[in-house]
Formats: structure tokens, C-alpha cells, sequence
């Protein structure tokens, strides 16, 4: 009975263990929605607003500072407004030549740090890009203090 149970212990642990597995260097990534779900947006005409969401997922030490850009491959990409994430300790920069963003605490789960409010003056295909230093301590991979 003792090996049945260990037995279903290990089997209930495995899946939970491969499912929740963080990634070493943390990303960051856009969305057009809050629930990280759409990544493009259709623009009826020009002079229509749409909103941007940068996430970032943390890597396996956590996540307390962000260093990043966003650009477009069409110059008619405007950022009308920017909200940033309320726990926002400090922000440096802008968003087109760089921003550095700290939180007040680790980040361990995706979280937000930013909604963009964008205005595209024409409707011609564009693709948003962001950029950002891929060091460990210059991206989102900040280890955790414990």
C-alpha cells in the first residue's frame, strides 16, 4: 500500500513540476489585450488608437527591473499615452529610446508594466518591436533577494 501511494505521489507531482517550469533568461513581450491572448490589431483607419501591453515574464530568479524599447517598421506609430504598473518604484527614460522600470518587489508570475495607448496616422501594415539588452542583469532576469 506504502509504494502504491508513492507511487501516485510522484505521478501527481510530475506533471504539475513540467507544467510550471520557468525560463532561464525572462522575455518580455507585447500584446494587444490585458489577458496575453491577441498580438495583432486591425486598424480600420488612419488616426485610430489601439492599446499596447508590455509583459514580461520573469526567468527562475525573478523579475524586479525592465530595460526596454519599443519601435515600429512604420514610422506612423505614435505613443499618444502610457500607464505604467502602479508597484512601479522608479522609471527612467521613454519608451521609443529606452526606459529602465524597477518594481517595489520580485516578480515571480507575468505580470504587466506597461499599457501604451498608440496612434497610427495611416493603415499600412506595421509590426511593433521591442528591444532590449539580453544580460541578465540588464534585462528582466534580475536575481531575487532572499
Amino acid at each position: 500500500m506504502k509504494r502504491v501511494f508513492c507511487l501516485f505521489l510522484l505521478l501527481s507531482i510530475i506533471p504539475v513540476t513540467v507544467m510550471a517550469q520557468v525560463p532561464e533568461i525572462g522575455r518580455i513581450a507585447l500584446y494587444a489585450d490585458s489577458f496575453r491572448t491577441v498580438n495583432e490589431v486591425d486598424l480600420p483607419a488612419p488616426y485610430t488608437s489601439f492599446d499596447l501591453y508590455i509583459f514580461c515574464q520573469p526567468s527562475v530568479n525573478g523579475t524586479y527591473c525592465a530595460e526596454f524599447a519599443i519601435g515600429s517598421t512604420n514610422e506612423s506609430m505614435i505613443v499618444a499615452a502610457t500607464e505604467w504598473h502602479p508597484e512601479l518604484s522608479i522609471v527612467l527614460g521613454d519608451m521609443t529610446t529606452g526606459v529602465s522600470a524597477c518594481l517595489l518587489e520580485c516578480q515571480t508570475d507575468w505580470f504587466w508594466i506597461s499599457r501604451v495607448t498608440m496612434l497610427n496616422s495611416n493603415i499600412e501594415p506595421a509590426t511593433m518591436l521591442r528591444r532590449f539588452e539580453r544580460s541578465a542583469n540588464r534585462a528582466i532576469g534580475i536575481p531575487a533577494v532572499t
